[in-house]
């Protein structure tokens, strides 16, 4: 696990919001941080692209949010694995 603290892109590090509710002058404790102007983000160290166990055929999409599944082009897992090959790590 990789534990990293960054400043809140919310509030700019201020742990202080100014949003179009505020009036000039006012302020409101940032809800993101809590006012404390940073998080601390938590990652998994990325060891390789998992299986995803179950999955029989995939959609790739159209580049919108919302694709029509009759319309859309269908590959196998394999053909997947094929079209964008995972990274091969030291060790793995």
């Amino acid at each position: 696990m990789i534990k990293l603290r960054v400043q809140c892109d919310v509030c700019g590090g201020a742990g202080l919001y100014c949003g179009f509710m505020e009036r000039e002058g006012e302020a409101v404790v940032c809800v993101r941080c809590g006012g404390q102007g940073y998080q601390d983000l938590k990652f998994n160290e990325f060891t390789g692209r998992k299986r995803k166990n179950g999955v029989r055929r995939i959609r790739r999409g159209g580049g919108t949010i919302v694709d029509n599944p009759k319309q859309a082009q269908w590959i196998t897992y394999e053909e997947f694995e094929k079209l964008i090959p995972g990274i091969k790590l030291k060790g793995n």
